[in-house]
C-alpha cells in the first residue's frame, strides 16, 4: 500500500530561491564594495580639495610676499581680486604679522562676518592657509627686488594668507562618483543574472525531472527510464535513481510472480480449508447426531431398568431382595449421572449449551442440596452444615446453579471420611447496578489436593490421583463442567487445598436481586389437587420398545390409570379413530410414523373444531433443541426418560385436571412445558 503523494511541482520554486540567494549574495558583496569605494573616493576628493585650497593659499602667499614686506595694501587688494576669480573660492584674507587684516576678497560680502566667526570652528568649506616670510629688508636693486642683505640674513614673518574653498564642487564630485558606482553595481547585478539564471534554470529543470521521476516511482510507474547526461552531482543522483528504478522494477516483477504463486497457494489452501471445514461440520453434525442417538439409546434401556426397579421395590420383597434392588437402583442412578455429565460436557464443548434467566431462590436450592446429601453424610459419619445470607429471589439460571452445587458438594462428601462439609452462601452488594455477586464456598476436611495438581484440577477427565478413581469413582468431568458453567454465567471458580487437611472451592456469580414471580410454579399448580380419580381416564402410550411399553403400562396401572400401548404413530391415528383417549404419551423416535409426524396429523385433524388432545412427549432425546422441536410439532409438554413414577403421576394429574386445552392456549402451555422439561432434564 502506497502512501499519499504530494502534488507535483515544477522547478520554479527552487529556481527562484537559488536566483534570489545569488542576487542577495551579489548585492551584499557589491554593496560592501560600493560603500568602501565611496568612502575611499570621498576621502580622496576631500583630500584633493584640501590640497587645492592649500596650493591656492601658497600661490597667493608667494605673490603677496613683496607687498606684505613693503605694506602695499593696494597691491594686496589687486592680488586678492585676481585670485578671487576662481569660482571655487569663497573668500581670501591677507593678514600681517600682527594678525591684522590687510586685504580681503569675498564672493558674498554679506557672509563675511559668518566666515570670520566660523573661521576657527569646523567650517563647511575647505580652508587653505600659508604663511608669508621674507628676508631682512634691504634696498631694492635695479631690477626692483629686495636685497637680502647678505647670505647670512634670516627670513622674517611678514604675515599669512587664508583662503576658503566651496564644498559644492566636492559634493558634486561625490554624487557623480556614487552614481557611477551604482551604475556599475546594477550592471554587475544584471550580468550576474544573465549568468546565474540560465545555469540555475538548467539545474532546476534537471532536478524537476528527477522529482517527477521520483513521484512516478512512488506511484509504481517503473517503466519510464531516468536519463541525465551530466557528470555532476545531479547526474550522479539521476544515475542512483535509475539504478533504484531498475531494482524496484525487478523486485516488483519478482513480487508479482510470488503473489501469483501465493494466490495459487491461497486458493489451494482455501479449498483445503473449505474441505476441512465441511469435514469438521460433518463431523460435528455426526457427533451431535451420535450424542443424540447415544442419549436415546442409553436412556431407553435406563428408563426400563429404573422404572422396573421402582415398580419392583413397591412389591413385597425379602430384606435381602430389597437390598439388592436398592443397590441396582443406586448403580443405575450413578450410571445415569455419568451419562448426563458426558452429554453436558459434549454440549458445552460444541457451544450448544444456553443459559436461562429466571427468578429463583438461591437459599432454597442450597437447602435442597443439603437435604439431598444429608443421608449420605450421616452414613459416613460427617457433618453437613449450611450457612446462608442471601436475597430471597435473584435472576439467573437455577438449574445450572443446582448442577454446580451438586458437583461441588458431591465431591466434598465423596472425598471426606471424617470431620465436616460446610456450605456458605453470601451476598455481596456492589456499588453500581449489576455489580452484585452471589458467593458460595464449599469447604471440607477431606483428603485434600496436592499443589502440583491444583493448576490442572478443572481440566476435563482429570482427578488429583488416579488411585482416587479406584477408591472413590468418578469420570473427572464434574469440576470441568462446573468451571465451564460458571464461566458461561460470567463468574469465576477457585480452589484452595492442603493435602490431608481439606479443600475449599469458591464460586462467584453475577446475579441480580429481584422480586418473587407473580405466577404460581407448575409443581404447585392448584388444579393438581383437584384432579379427578385416575380410573376415570384412559392413556394412550406410543412406544416402539416392548420393555418401555410394559413399564409404562405397569406404571399406569400402579397409579390407577387405564392404559393402552401401540408401537408407532400410524397405530396412534388408528387407535384415536376407534376410541376416546384423555392423553397421549408420545415417543418421538418410532418406525413407520414417528411422534412428530403423528402429532402434526393429530393437530391437523383438530382443525375442524374437535377438542385438543393433550400430547406429552416422553422421549429419550434429551439434547439441546429436542424440547423446542417437540413443542414446535404441536406437543403440549415434554419429559425426558427415564421418568420416575411420581413424576409421571404429577404430569398426568396436571394435564388431566386441566381438561381440554384450547388452541389459543398452546403458547402458555408450551412455556409451562419448557419449565417442566428443564427440571426433568
Amino acid at each position: 500500500m502506497r502512501g499519499p503523494l504530494r502534488p507535483q511541482r515544477s522547478g520554479s520554486g527552487l529556481r527562484t530561491k537559488v536566483v534570489a540567494m545569488v542576487l542577495a549574495i551579489t548585492a551584499l558583496a557589491l554593496g560592501i564594495t560600493a560603500v568602501a569605494s565611496i568612502r575611499s573616493m570621498n576621502q580622496f576628493i576631500a583630500g584633493a580639495e584640501q590640497r587645492s585650497a592649500d596650493a591656492t593659499a601658497r600661490g597667493l602667499a608667494e605673490a603677496c610676499e613683496l607687498a606684505l614686506a613693503v605694506g602695499d595694501k593696494s597691491e594686496l587688494e589687486r592680488l586678492a581680486r585676481g585670485f578671487s576669480n576662481d569660482p571655487r573660492l569663497l573668500f581670501i584674507a591677507i593678514y600681517d604679522d600682527r594678525d591684522r587684516l590687510l586685504s580681503s576678497a569675498v564672493r558674498d560680502a554679506g557672509n563675511w562676518q559668518l566666515y570670520r566667526q566660523t573661521l576657527a570652528a569646523s567650517p563647511s568649506y575647505f580652508l587653505g592657509e600659508a604663511g608669508v616670510e621674507v628676508s631682512d629688508l634691504g634696498a631694492l636693486d635695479e631690477f626692483g627686488t629686495l636685497d637680502a642683505g647678505g647670505g647670512d640674513a634670516r627670513p622674517l614673518d611678514a604675515g599669512r594668507v587664508v583662503v576658503g574653498l566651496s564644498t559644492e564642487q566636492m559634493l558634486l564630485a561625490r554624487a557623480q562618483k556614487r552614481q557611477e558606482t551604482l551604475r556599475i553595481m546594477l550592471v554587475a547585478v544584471a550580468v550576474s543574472l544573465l549568468i546565474v539564471v540560465p545555469v540555475v534554470g538548467t539545474w532546476t529543470r534537471r532536478l524537476g525531472k528527477l522529482v517527477a521521476a521520483s513521484e512516478s516511482i512512488s506511484r509504481g510507474e517503473l517503466d519510464r527510464p531516468i536519463a541525465d547526461p551530466g557528470d555532476d552531482e545531479i547526474g550522479h543522483l539521476a544515475a542512483a535513481h535509475e539504478d533504484m528504478r531498475r531494482k524496484l522494477l525487478k523486485r516488483e516483477k519478482e513480487l508479482q510472480m510470488l503473489n501469483e504463486s501465493l494466490q495459487d497457494q491461497v486458493e489451494e489452501r482455501t479449498r483445503d480449508l473449505a474441505q476441512a471445514r465441511d469435514a469438521a461440520e460433518d463431523a460435528n453434525r455426526a457427533k451431535s447426531q451420535f450424542l443424540a442417538n447415544m442419549s436415546h439409546e442409553i436412556r431407553t434401556p435406563m428408563n426400563g431398568i429404573l422404572g422396573i426397579l421402582e415398580l419392583l421395590r413397591r412389591t413385597r420383597m425379602t430384606p435381602r431382595q430389597r437390598e439388592y434392588a436398592g443397590t441396582v437402583a443406586s448403580s443405575a442412578e450413578s450410571l445415569l449421572a455419568i451419562i448426563g455429565d458426558i452429554l453436558d460436557f459434549s454440549r458445552i464443548e460444541a457451544g450448544r449449551l444456553s443459559l436461562e434467566m429466571l427468578a429463583f431462590e438461591p437459599g432454597r436450592i442450597a437447602r435442597e442440596i443439603v437435604e439431598l446429601f444429608a443421608p449420605r453424610a450421616r452414613d459416613k459419619g460427617i457433618e453437613l452444615e449450611l450457612a446462608e445470607d442471601v436475597p430471597a429471589w435473584v435472576l439467573g439460571d437455577p438449574s445450572r446453579l443446582r448442577q454446580i452445587l451438586l458437583n461441588l458438594v458431591s465431591n466434598a462428601v465423596k472425598f471426606t471420611s471424617r470431620g465436616e462439609v460446610r456450605i456458605c452462601a453470601d451476598w455481596r452488594q456492589g456499588q453500581e447496578p449489576g455489580d452484585s455477586r452471589l458467593e458460595i464456598s464449599v469447604r471440607d476436611t477431606g483428603i485434600g489436593i496436592a499443589p502440583e495438581v491444583l493448576p490442572h484440577l478443572f481440566s476435563a477427565f482429570t482427578q488429583a490421583d488416579s488411585s482416587t478413581t479406584r477408591q472413590f469413582g468418578g469420570t473427572g468431568l464434574g469440576l470441568a463442567i462446573s468451571k465451564r458453567l460458571v464461566e458461561l454465567m460470567g463468574g469465576s471458580i477457585t480452589a484452595r487445598s492442603v493435602p490431608g487437611e481439606g479443600s475449599t472451592f469458591r464460586v462467584e456469580l453475577p446475579v441480580t436481586e429481584t422480586a418473587p414471580p407473580a405466577e404460581t410454579p407448575l409443581d404447585e399448580h392448584p388444579a393438581a389437587s383437584a384432579a379427578p380419580p385416575p380410573a376415570a381416564f384412559t392413556v394412550l402410550i406410543a412406544e416402539d420398545n416392548p420393555v418401555n411399553q410394559m413399564l409404562t403400562l405397569s406404571q399406569l396401572r400402579t397409579l390407577g390409570y387405564d392404559g393402552e400401548a401401540v408401537e408407532n404413530g400410524e397405530r396412534v391415528l388408528v387407535a384415536l379413530s376407534h376410541r376416546h383417549y384423555d392423553v397421549v404419551l408420545m415417543d418421538c423416535q418410532m418406525p413407520v410414523l414417528d411422534g412428530y409426524q403423528a402429532t402434526r396429523r393429530i393437530r391437523d385433524l383438530e382443525q375442524d373444531g374437535r377438542r385438543r388432545l393433550p400430547i406429552i412427549a416422553v422421549t429419550a432425546n434429551a439434547m439441546k433443541g429436542d424440547r423446542e422441536k417437540c413443542l414446535a410439532a404441536g406437543m403440549d409438554d415434554y419429559v425426558a426418560k427415564p421418568i420416575k413414577l411420581d413424576q409421571l403421576d404429577a404430569l398426568l394429574k396436571r394435564w388431566l385436571a386441566a381438561g381440554t386445552v384450547p388452541a389459543a392456549g398452546v403458547a402458555g402451555t408450551a412455556a409451562a412445558a419448557a419449565g417442566t422439561a428443564a427440571r426433568l432434564e
